[in-house]
Parts: C-alpha cells; structure tokens; sequence
C-alpha cells in the first residue's frame, strides 16, 4: 500500500471511531484543503458549532488530507496533511502540513454579509501559508464571497500591501520555500496582495450545490521548481452531500485539471451519550451501597436527610447529583420531609442543595422546568456561606467556603440503608476505558507517524481531600521508530523519545493528589507519583475561581523526572522544574473555556501557550492549543520551529457503555510527535479540572439534565 493511501486509510479510520448518527443540515462544504470554501478560495462561512471533518482531495500537483474542528461558532481549525504528488496514486515526492485557522468577525445580516479572517499555514509548512480576509452574502439560492489575501493569496500582486505604511516588516518578500516553520512573524507580510471570489448556487435538487470561483493564485513556487502551468484563474466544480454527511466535490480547475474531494462531516454532540437517557427510579438500586452512587454515609434527623455526593468519573456533576438523589429518595426514611446533598469533586467542596419529596415527585413526572429546579433548590441556601461536608464517613459539619448553600442542620443518626450483597464492580466507581490514536503530520521523507493504544484508568477519590490516579497502557501499534530519521539525538530528550514508551503494556501513571481550599475561593492541590506516561515527580497548584466568577487564575510547578523507559516505576536521577501561570475564561453562554499558559516548561525553556476546551452535553469535548517557545525544535520539514500544536477529539463510546457499568471513549488527537519544546506536564488529575465540575458554569450547562 502507498503512503499516500496509508495516510488516507488512518484519517478515515479516525473519522470512524467518532462517526454519529447524522449530518448537519445545510453544512458549509470545504475547499480541497479541508478549510470551509469554493474550490481553491475560502468564504467567510463556518461549519455548526461542533461539527468535525474528515477527509481527502486532489488537485494538480498536491494531494490533501485534513481534520478540521469547529471549536466555538466563531472558531475553525484545521490540521491539513498537503503533499506534491506527480499522479494520483503514485508516491508522495513531498510534505507540506500545515495548521489552518478561521475566525468569524461578523455574522451575516440582511444589511451586511459575514465577514471571518483566515491564516493558511499559521503553523506549519510556508508553502501554502497565506492570510485573508473574506465575505459572503447570501442572495436567495446564491452564496458570493469576496475577499482579499496575502502570502499565496497575494502572489497574484493586484495592489500593494495596505499593511506596508505601518512599517517595513510587513513590506519584506516572504519566503515560502523555506524549511522553517511559518509563524506570526510571516503573517499579513508581503509587498502585495491579492483578489479572489466566487458563487455557490443551491440547486433546486436537495444537498447539490453548484461552485464557480476566481482564483488568481499563479502557482509561482510549482512553475518555478518544476515547470508547472495551472491555467486559467477560473475553476468550476459541483458538491452532493449524501448519506450521513458524506460529501463529494467534483470539479475542473483551470478548464484542464480535474478537481476531486470526498469527506464527512457530522456533530459531535449528536452523538448519543449515558446521559441523554432518561434515568428512573427503577435505574437506581434501592439495594445498593451509597458509595455505588458517590454518596458517603447518609444522615437523617429531624425530618433531614443529609449526605454528601462526591462526583464520579466522566459523569457531569448533575447527573451524578440526580442519581443520588434518586438513591436517596428511594432509601429515605418514613417522615422526611427535605433531602440535602453537598456536593463535591475530589475533596473540592461545591454547593449544596435542598429537595423537598414534592420537588423529586415533580421531576419524575416533569411537572418542573430545569430552571425552576434550580431556583427552589440552590436558593433554599440562602442562610449563609455554610457547605455540608461528608467525607470519608464523618458528619455533616458547616464549613466556610464562600458559595452559597444550605444552613446545616445537626445530623446524629446514621440513615437504615438495607445491605445485600452485590457484584463488588457495583459498589465503587468503575475504570475508563479509552482508544487513544494520536498522529503527527507527514512530512519529508519521514511519512506519517503514528501511535495507538488502549488504556484502562481510574480516578478514585478516597476521603479526606486525597484522590488516586492510575492507570494501565497497552501500546496496540506505532512508527515513532521513524523520528530516528531526523532527530538529532538530545542529551536530555523530552518527548522526542516517545518511540521508546510505545511498546507493550505499561504502566501509565500512578500518582496521589490532595486537594483543599485555602479561604474563600482559593484552592489548592499537592501531587506525587508517576504523574504521567513519560514523567514522575511531585509537585503543587494553586487556583484562585470565584463562585460565580467567569475567570480563573493558577500557577503549578513540579520538580518532575523523566521515566525509564525500560522499567515500570525507575525514575532518573536529575530532575527537572516546570512552573506555569495559568489562566482561563468561559466565555457566557456556552461551553467554551478559553485558556492560557506561560512560563518554564519540562525542556527548559520559556514561553507561552494559548487553547480553546469546548465540552458537549453528551460528554465529547474538542480541544485545541498552539504554545510558542523561546527555543527551536528540529522540525520534520529539515528545518526548525519555535511551536507546538495539538487538535484533540474525545468522544464517549456510547455502545461500550450500555454493556459496562464504566466509561468509554475514543480519543483522537493530531500532533507533533516527538517534540521537546512547549510541553507542559500532563498529570492525570489537573486541579483546573477538578473544580471545573462543581463551578457554577458547569452545573447550569447541565442543569437540563436534572428534568426528567
């Protein structure tokens, strides 16, 4: 099998473990890139919020394959494997990845069209890099984009760089054929600047679309090196999308170059979780231990029943809450008259809530709107900044921690929970089962690299603010060998060695946290152990996260040391310091985080990282990062850069769970493979994370849940 099909095979597997039920209605198609476009042209139109997609094309001389996320409804991304073929079929002679970009400025109204900026290449390979500026209107069946670009999208040279009268740095020639890696120092550069546009009429026959464009690109490099002739500046094509988001463009650039792409494309929340099930009464055990439901020795006195509820797993904090609440309805004794649960995550207290009987009764019957839940419950916690603790099996205590929730009540009986014996997997919260495939772009001589491998782990909380973290990785497949090809060996490798981690079945972290606040707000976690696949140590956070607050502030550090390779636990004997400032902001009504990072990280170096975390209802969540660093890393291209990138898709494995009490998902995640610049330390239970699941955010995005 060739590269190139070997290439197209992985994607398309990829796009497999995360195929969902059905397809966005009225999808922005792609150009042969993979960005949202025409052709060869972008427009300003974006996928849904959520969509990924997958896919592959050719054009004289390149042949493309790409993974592209819609982060956030104003945020695209883009990993493009491109590659200089001489006919389809035959061998890949070069690589040229790359990471593209697209932000939307303005939405569409009937006064303006939607205006988005787009960056080609903003990380990766310069030879398709280029920087534009688009709009699209649309007129009855007709979509019309217009834009101006620079880089490839200037080399047209129809006017000067407006850009230049701010300075020579962006007057300078760009070179594309450099092997360095392009950057922010490239973009909007360039003496000129160029034209493009088109048209996209949907035809009257459903999902058919018809694509005219103008694209005056001259293919300067290709005529250069090897002679190439692109023809006219006009291409013109067709796209039919077809069952479950299958989508095929067929077309002609330049009146003789055949265009042809194929891909897919759905919503990631489509996909049906464990959650989007309706749960009952009959779906709680009356008969088990509480621990089965996260709840630590219920108390009842005086009308009260009271417990606290740890979250479980991949479960979100709401639905883990109604389960207990069930539990506790179920068990209650004769004359209670309130049920109250605090909640918390991993010895991090959250707010506590108060549901009478009728309360319950109505979510059985869905007589009660979410909201309204959520005003009669949480606002019955109006006394004070008190929390109920139950942890480990001590009582009920009041406890200052500056959210608002429930005056406390004194608890002295234990609750009469009948005891049966049952199925230990039952009683306690079960592994996390994941299919992990993670792939670097292909480029040089070096082909696309790849790792996969199934791991089992859990993250248990143990009482008294200390959780474990472990984990097992059974390595399935890889070609990291190939980075031997152009890596320059390091005297003290960070990740550039990962060919040595991917064999076998190993230990793949193992690591004890203790988490607690330090005042109101204020939160604090210690860990040691084998913090991650390729790093042990011990180290410390801090994050400061109001409440009600959108904002969230930390700093870590670790004194890490880099695992053996050879062995399970042995770690080496000099370590290395990492410490980061960290910062994060959800952005209001949705399920964006943005986050940032700077500082020293496991390398030695210095610099900074910026990402997007989109979470989804049924528990798939997209992530995406770019860290720039004060040193420069070998990269693929025979060159070297200053900058890391990473695309990362979780989905839950809904199947796996109607058969498994536990967790499922499938992750996929595109990066450089062997890096050693930019990486942080990954632990297995970062603090940010923990006191994610009982903020105030978190529990109104899932809130709904609590309807029945």
């Amino acid at each position: 099998m060739r590269l190139y099909l070997k290439l197209l095979y992985l994607l398309f597997l990829s796009a497999i473990s995360l195929f969902c039920h059905s397809a966005p209605s009225h999808a922005a198609s792609e150009t042969v890139k993979g960005m949202t476009g025409l052709i060869e042209t972008p427009t300003a139109r974006m996928w849904a919020d959520g969509t990924y997609v997958v896919g592959s094309s050719a054009i004289e001389p390149y042949a493309h394959a790409f993974l592209g996320l819609q982060l956030g409804p104003d945020i695209a991304l883009s990993f493009r494997q491109s590659a200089r073929v001489t006919a389809l079929g035959k061998d890949i002679e070069e690589f040229f990845p790359g990471v593209d970009g697209k932000f939307r400025i303005l939405d569409e109204t009937p006064h303006h069209p939607a205006l988005s900026l787009g960056l080609d290449a903003m990380v990766g390979d310069r030879r398709f890099s280029g920087e534009y500026l688009v709009g699209s209107k649309n007129i009855g069946n007709f979509d019309v984009s217009l834009g101006l670009g620079w880089g490839r999208y200037g080399d047209a040279g129809h006017i000067k760089n407006p850009l230049g009268a701010l300075g020579n740095h962006f007057r300078a020639e760009r070179d594309r054929d450099s092997a360095n890696s392009a950057g922010p120092d490239q973009w909007f550069t360039g003496p000129d600047i160029g034209f493009f546009g088109g048209v996209e009429y949907h035809t009257p026959i459903p999902n058919l679309s018809l694509k005219a464009e103008y694209n005056p690109d001259p293919y300067e490099i290709e005529a250069r090196v090897q002679n190439f002739d692109k023809g006219s500046d006009f291409n013109f094509g067709a796209s039919y999308t077809g069952f479950r988001g299958l989508r095929a463009d067929l077309g002609v650039a330049g009146f003789d170059r055949v265009t042809l792409r194929l891909s897919t494309a759905d919503l990631i929340g489509n996909r049906r979780g464990l959650e989007d099930d309706n749960l009952t009464l009959r779906d709680v055990s009356k008969s088990a231990d509480p621990a089965r439901y996260g709840l630590t020795d219920p108390v009842f006195n005086d009308g009260v029943l009271s417990a606290g509820y740890n979250q479980i797993g991949g479960l979100s904090t709401v639905y883990g809450l109604k389960q207990a609440l069930y539990y506790l309805y179920r068990n209650a004794p004769e004359g209670t008259r309130l049920i109250r649960i605090g909640t918390s995550s991993y010895g991090i207290a959250g707010p506590s809530f108060d549901f009478t009987k009728a309360d319950v009764e109505a979510i059985l019957e869905g007589q009660k709107s979410a909201e309204e839940l959520w005003q009669q419950t949480i606002t019955t916690a109006e006394y004070g900044d008190n929390e109920i603790v139950n942890d480990g099996g001590a009582t009920p205590t009041a406890k200052p921690l500056g959210f608002i929730n429930a005056i406390i009540y004194p608890a002295l009986a234990p609750l009469p929970v009948k005891k049966k014996k049952i199925r230990k997997w039952a009683t306690v919260p079960g592994f996390e089962w994941v299919v992990k495939n993670q792939m670097s772009l292909a480029e040089n001589e070096v082909g696309l690299l790849y790792r996969s491998a199934l791991l089992a782990q859990r993250t248990q909380y143990v009482g008294h603010g200390f959780s474990m973290a472990y984990g097992l990785r059974l390595n399935l497949k890889h070609n990291t060998d190939n980075l031997s090809k152009f890596n320059i060996p390091r005297n003290t490798p960070v990740r550039s060695d990962i060919a040595d981690y991917s064999d076998g079945l190993r230990i793949d972290h193992a690591s004890l946290h203790y988490a607690r606040p330090l005042g109101t707000n204020l939160y604090a976690m210690v860990s040691a152990g084998l913090l991650e696949e390729m790093y042990g140590g011990y180290g410390a956070s801090l994050n400061y996260r109001p409440f009600r607050s959108r904002v969230s502030l930390g700093v870590e550090g670790y004194s890490a040391y880099k695992r053996r390779s050879d062995g399970y636990i042995e770690l080496d004997d000099e370590p290395v310091t990492t410490a980061l400032l960290r910062a994060g902001y959800d952005l209001p009504e949705s399920s964006i985080t943005l986050n940032a990072d700077a500082g020293r990280y496991l390398g030695g170096d210095y610099g900074v990282g910026i990402g997007i975390r989109k979470s989804f209802a049924n528990g798939a969540v997209l992530e995406g990062r770019i860290a720039a660093s004060n040193q420069k890393n070998a990269s693929l291209l025979g060159g070297q850069t200053q900058f890391d990138q990473m695309l990362r898709v979780t989905v839950p494995l809904y199947a796996m769970k109607r058969h498994l009490t536990n967790d499922a998902y499938a992750v996929v995640e595109a990066r450089p493979l062997g890096r050693d610049i930019a990486q942080p330390l990954e632990t297995a239970l970062p603090l940010d994370d923990v006191i994610r699941k009982v903020s105030f955010q978190h529990l109104m995005q899932n809130w709904i849940k609590m309807q029945h």
